[in-house]
C-alpha cells in the first residue's frame, strides 16, 4: 500500500507540475537543442523535423496522461487523412509558398534595384535579439491579416474550413491545412521580412520556436498557461479560436502570439476553464483526402461561373385566367 500511495502522489506532483509548467519548459528545451545543434552546423530542416518528430511523441503521451477532454482522443478513423494533409497540405505547401517568395524577390529585385534584398531597409545594425522582435511583430502581423480574411471572405473560408472541420483537437490536426491556405500563410508571413531584408539570424530565432508552437496549440494537453495565454497563443487561446460558436471562433487569429488580437480587440478568452466544444456546424471532419483537397476549389468554379455566365431571363409563369401584361 506504502508504494501504490507513493506512486499516487509522485504522479499528482508530476500531472500538475506538468499541467502547470510544462509548456513553457517543454517549448523552451526543444527551441534550445534546436539552436545549439543548428550552430553547431547540423543541417536545419533535419533538426527542427527530428525535435518535431520528439516533440509530437511526448505531447502525444501527455494527451493520453492529462487530457484536457478524453473523447478527443478516442477518433482513430481520421488519423490517416490528417498525415496526409500535414505532409501534401503543410509540408508541400510550406514548400511552394517558401519558393514562390524568393520567385518575388528575384521579380521585385530586377524592377526596384540590383539586390537579393529588393528593398533591404532592415536596421541590420539593431541588437540580434530585437531583430528577431521585429521579425516576431511583422510575421505575426502577416499570419494574423491572412487569417482573418479566410474567416472574413467565403472564397477563402473554403480552404481555411478543412483546419477547423474536426470535432476534436490533438497533435493530428496540428498541420490538417489545406494546400492553398498554407501557400497563402508562407508568403504573408515570411514574404514581407524576406523583401525588407530580414537576415537568417533574425529569422531563425523566429522560425525555431513557432515550428513547436503550433502542436503546443492544438495539442489535447490540459496546460494551464494563466496570464501567459494573455501574450503566447496557448492551448486555451486556440480552442476558442476552433469553437464551434463562430462569436467565440471568429477570435485569436495569431500565430506565435496574441499581440495584434489585443490591437484589433479580437483577443477572446475564458476566466473559468469550462469544456469548448470545436468544428464547423454540418460538419463532421470525416469526409476523405481528396474531397476536402478539391471541394475548395470546385466551389469557386461553380461560383465564378455562375458570376460570369449572362442571366437568361426566365419566362413568367401567368396564373389561371391573369393576362399577359404585354398583350
Amino acid at each position: 500500500m506504502t508504494r501504490i500511495s507513493n506512486y499516487n502522489l509522485i504522479m499528482k506532483i508530476f500531472t500538475h507540475a506538468v499541467r502547470y509548467f510544462g509548456f513553457p519548459v517543454l517549448l523552451i528545451l526543444v527551441s534550445v537543442s534546436s539552436f545549439l545543434l543548428i550552430q553547431q552546423g547540423y543541417n536545419k530542416g533535419l533538426i527542427l523535423t527530428l525535435l518535431s518528430l520528439a516533440t509530437f511523441v511526448t505531447l502525444w503521451w501527455l494527451e493520453h496522461l492529462i487530457p484536457y477532454q478524453e473523447k478527443w482522443n478516442g477518433n482513430k478513423k481520421t488519423i490517416k487523412d490528417d498525415l496526409v494533409h500535414t505532409f501534401f497540405g503543410t509540408g508541400f505547401g510550406a514548400h511552394l509558398g517558401n519558393t514562390l517568395n524568393q520567385f518575388l524577390i528575384l521579380i521585385l529585385a530586377g524592377q526596384i534595384q540590383d539586390s537579393s534584398n529588393p528593398l533591404d531597409i532592415w536596421p541590420h545594425s539593431w541588437p540580434l535579439w530585437l531583430q528577431a522582435v521585429v521579425v516576431l511583430l511583422v510575421a505575426d502581423l502577416g499570419r494574423y491579416i491572412q487569417h482573418r480574411l479566410h474567416h472574413h471572405y467565403t472564397w477563402l473560408w473554403k480552404f481555411h474550413e478543412l483546419h477547423h472541420n474536426s470535432r476534436e483537437l490533438n497533435v493530428f490536426k496540428t498541420s490538417r491545412s489545406h494546400l492553398m491556405e498554407r501557400v497563402l500563410q508562407q508568403i504573408c508571413m515570411y514574404g514581407p521580412l524576406l523583401i525588407l531584408g530580414a537576415p537568417p539570424e533574425a529569422l531563425l530565432l523566429f522560425v525555431i520556436p513557432n515550428s513547436f508552437l503550433g502542436l503546443f496549440a492544438h495539442s489535447n494537453v490540459d496546460f494551464r498557461l494563466g496570464k501567459l495565454e494573455y501574450f503566447f497563443m496557448g492551448p486555451h487561446s486556440h480552442r476558442l479560436h476552433h469553437s464551434i460558436d463562430m462569436e467565440e471562433g471568429n477570435s485569436n487569429f495569431g500565430s506565435a502570439t496574441v499581440i495584434w488580437d489585443h490591437v484589433f480587440g479580437t483577443f477572446v478568452t475564458r476566466k473559468n476553464h469550462s469544456l469548448i466544444e470545436v468544428g464547423v456546424q454540418g460538419k463532421s471532419g470525416n469526409d476523405s483526402f481528396f474531397y476536402e483537397i478539391i471541394w475548395p476549389f470546385m466551389d469557386l468554379f461553380n461560383g465564378l461561373k455562375s458570376y460570369i455566365e449572362p442571366k437568361i431571363p426566365q419566362p413568367i409563369k401567368l396564373k389561371k385566367n391573369q393576362k399577359n401584361p404585354k398583350n
